[in-house]
């Protein structure tokens, strides 16, 4: 591991999210957050041509059953989720005594794995820029978010626990969803009920994509809403070259475009953590729990019953 170069403060207002409002929110003490300052120690590199970014349909929600209660105004407009350490949520009621845990609905014999919906204090979501083990195109790296397989006799909030230590060296706290979303391969979401407590906020199957170890193979990604609590120490630098929080406005438009990094820092985004190699012409994709939530904010902003 190496330890992380460059980090940015954490403290600020809280953001929106979704629709993004743009707001620039920086901490006490914190120089003019302008993309360049954000850039700085980053070597340049001539910009490649830009690829055309991919078009994809809007998926359509469909709901299991009409919820008893509203989504949480920070899950559906453009606020954070309050005060994050004020989320706890509730237990699940007695009669829920009937409804499965989520591990209980997984196909016998999958690969499961965990990841997080992680924000910081200003309320952005947070993933990880892919390290030098994973291969992809020139001048592209994915973003996803913290987390990864299941080890045998690991529960799932364990393993969303320990993969946040050993991929960013950060405790988290996780949070639990008052809805359990389902997200298949082709990005059609509905709503599933779990017994699990916490809640899980997402269950997404993932095909593993063309060149990777396991092309072709389908991961099923148990999802859970988090709150930083303590610092980035150091990044598992095979697998994490850097560390980006994102808008979710940015999070739900990702799943059609290939920006740059330095684009997205111009629209909003901030680099948290960066190590060497990661240039300010990298075009950035989503996959697994990125690619998820991406499908998630699409569905909530086009289907009027999901709204306040």
């Amino acid at each position: 591991m190496n330890k992380l170069e460059r980090t940015v403060g954490q403290e600020g207002d809280q953001r929106a999210d979704q629709p993004d409002n743009k707001q620039d929110n920086k901490p006490d003490n914190q120089p003019e957050d302008t993309p360049d300052n954000k850039l700085a120690g980053i070597p340049e590199r001539e910009p490649k041509d830009a690829q055309k970014d991919a078009q994809k349909d809007v998926p359509k929600y469909e709901p299991k059953n009409e919820p008893e209660e509203e989504q949480t105004k920070g899950e559906l407009e453009d606020t954070p989720e309050g005060n994050p350490e004020n989320d706890t949520g509730h237990q699940p009621d007695s009669d829920l005594a009937q409804v499965p845990a989520i591990l209980e609905l997984m196909p016998e014999g999958a690969e499961i794995g965990t990841g997080l919906a992680l924000r910081d204090r200003s309320g952005r979501l947070l993933f990880f820029v892919a390290g030098s083990r994973h291969r992809m195109e020139e001048g592209e790296r994915f973003f996803a978010g913290i987390g990864g397989h299941l080890e045998p006799g690991e529960s799932l909030t364990e393993c969303a626990e320990r993969e946040a230590r050993e991929e960013i060296g950060a405790e988290v706290e996780l949070r639990h969803a008052e809805r359990t979303l389902r997200v298949s391969s082709a990005g059609v979401v509905s709503e599933i009920a779990v017994s699990d407590y916490p809640a899980p906020y997402v269950w997404y199957e993932m095909i593993h994509p063309p060149g990777s170890p396991r092309e072709g193979r389908r991961y099923q990604i148990v999802i859970y809403r988090a709150v930083l609590a303590g610092p980035l120490s150091e990044l598992k630098e095979d697998e994490v070259c850097g560390v980006i929080a994102m808008t979710d406005q940015q999070v739900a438009e990702a799943s059609g475009r290939k920006p740059t990094l330095r684009e997205l820092i111009g629209e909003g985004a901030g680099l948290v953590a960066a190590l060497p190699g990661l240039e300010p012409e990298t075009r950035l994709f989503p996959i697994g729990t990125a690619a998820a939530l991406s499908f998630v904010f699409q569905a909530v902003r086009s289907d009027e019953r999901l709204l306040p």
